[in-house]
């Protein structure tokens, strides 16, 4: 075990900034996030695994939460308020026992993609017959730890001022992902190269200096652009839903500066997952049109897109070619990439992973145990039939959103916006990692909208009166600070 002076001191500094907040575990564990290259210690022992400095702040906030004096009973409120806790912790029950099992239930009926390393120390992909192999044991762990954040933050969201703090920890992640990516382009473009390297202590692969078509690739506190252009994407997400909701002026400053950056970031999993989620918006937009229901914030979103390719029709008029390095770079990072030697490869292991599936009887390899090249595939060849349709299910919750309306009162608009924001940037995600990631593993952003959503509903409908179970749901009566009063 080599621990990491960087990912210590990365820890004192944040838990040191998010000391005078609310609840400053729960916005150091969210601003970590944004250092996704950055290991708390090497485990030799697990194959040379480098846990990032989040994990620090998730086992702290566990121990916080196991050590309350009423967690039994908190923990019961939970169990019997939100049925989502059972189907979460069955889904972590059966995603470990799978990866125990599957590897060895099926060892070389089928093939799987594993990460290998020459002597030289460059690494690649490689398909060998299915056998277990560490990558079972930790990614396991982590789809443990992450499936108890949701018990550990709808624990705390029992007190209803740990709505405000998971909206801290958003717009702290969001700060810290913008202020790293900003420094990186910078330092490029200063010809320092990768200013953020003594920060990049994880052991995997780091595609950090990178050109395509002119443009610096940005890769932030992330090992590479595309992780960094996903990160953005969602960020982006929630933020953009926040000021749509409360018209919060912090939110709309980081929007601006998250859209730059997605711009800027080279990533194709951006651009496609920003696509989709652009027709969302105007779909959105659209609808509230017809109905009547433009907001101010809607009406000066259409001004700034018309603003915006006015000022693109004028720089194409002034100069016809002014656009030709971005169109190079779309057609580099889009159209050519599924024709492109990495696109097959990916797409070769996304057929692979689905007839691994049948080749199963639909148990799936357990997790951990191979790579795809999207979300969706790795769950469903992973986790099987069984895990893919309780995955399913949750994510089905977090589409429906929070479901019932709340009293009308300043609060209650804050915590749907909250929500509404939280589920917003899940989505993002999900969207971004069924377009590239590798992981079944749904992450922190899953579960803690998750979380949040089931509390909200629970708590809007004992407000209306509408039938709860008989536990008790433990709320505090302190309201939250104003949208515009938080920063």
């Amino acid at each position: 075990m080599v621990p990491s002076l960087a990912g210590v001191l990365i820890c004192c500094g944040l838990f040191a900034a998010a000391w005078f907040t609310e609840r400053p575990l729960i916005v150091a564990l969210m601003a970590s996030i944004a250092f996704g290259s950055t290991a708390i210690v090497t485990l030799t022992a697990l194959g040379g695994s480098s846990p990032l400095i989040y994990v620090v702040f998730l086992m702290a906030l566990f121990a916080t939460v196991a050590l309350r004096r009423d967690i039994m009973r908190e923990l019961g409120v939970v169990l019997t308020q939100q049925p989502l806790a059972w189907l979460v912790l069955l889904l972590a029950l059966y995603t470990v026992v799978g990866a125990l099992v599957l590897p060895r239930m099926f060892a070389g009926e089928t093939t799987a993609f594993i990460p290998v390393r020459s002597g030289g120390g460059a690494g690649g992909i490689a398909e060998i017959p299915l056998m277990p192999v560490p990558g079972n044991i930790t990614q396991s762990m982590y789809f443990v730890l992450t499936a108890l954040s949701f018990f550990a933050f709808s624990v705390l969201l029992l007190r209803r001022e740990t709505f405000g703090a998971i909206r801290t920890g958003f717009f702290a992640w969001a700060s810290v992902h913008a202020s790293l990516g900003f420094i990186d382009l910078l330092g490029k473009i200063a010809g320092l190269g990768d200013v953020l390297a003594p920060i990049r202590s994880a052991t995997y692969a780091m595609l950090t200096e990178v050109d395509v078509a002119g443009f610096w690739r940005i890769a932030g506190g992330y090992s590479e652009a595309s992780a960094f252009g996903a990160t953005t994407v969602s960020l982006l997400a929630f933020t953009f839903t926040y000021w749509r909701i409360t018209q919060n002026r912090f939110a709309l400053v980081l929007t601006a500066a998250l859209f730059v950056l997605f711009i800027l970031s080279t990533s194709s999993t951006a651009y496609v997952a920003g696509a989709i989620l652009l027709m969302v918006v105007l779909a959105s937009v659209t609808t509230a049109a017809l109905r009547d229901r433009l907001r101010k914030q809607d009406l000066l979103l259409i001004a700034a897109v018309f603003v915006a390719l006015c000022v693109i029709v004028g720089a194409v008029v002034h100069s016809e070619r002014i656009l030709d390095p971005f169109w190079r770079l779309l057609d580099m990072m889009i159209l050519d990439k599924a024709s492109s030697a990495s696109g097959e490869e990916r797409a070769y292991w996304n057929y692979r992973s689905l007839q691994s599936v049948v080749e199963t009887v639909g148990l799936g390899i357990g997790i951990g145990s191979s790579r795809a090249s999207s979300w969706v595939i790795a769950v469903i060849s992973q986790l099987g039939v069984v895990g893919t349709l309780m995955i399913g299910y949750l994510t089905f919750e977090i589409i429906r959103g929070v479901g019932v309306r709340g009293t009308g009162a300043p609060d209650d608009r804050e915590l749907r916006a909250i929500a509404n924001s939280a589920r917003a940037a899940c989505l993002a995600g999900l969207v971004t990692a069924s377009i590239s990631s590798g992981d079944a593993d749904p992450g922190l952003r899953f579960y803690i909208a998750l979380a949040v959503i089931s509390s909200y509903r629970q708590l809007v409908g004992q407000r209306l009166g509408a039938p709860v179970h008989s536990a008790r749901f433990a709320l505090s009566r302190s309201g939250l600070p104003s949208p515009r009063g938080a920063w």
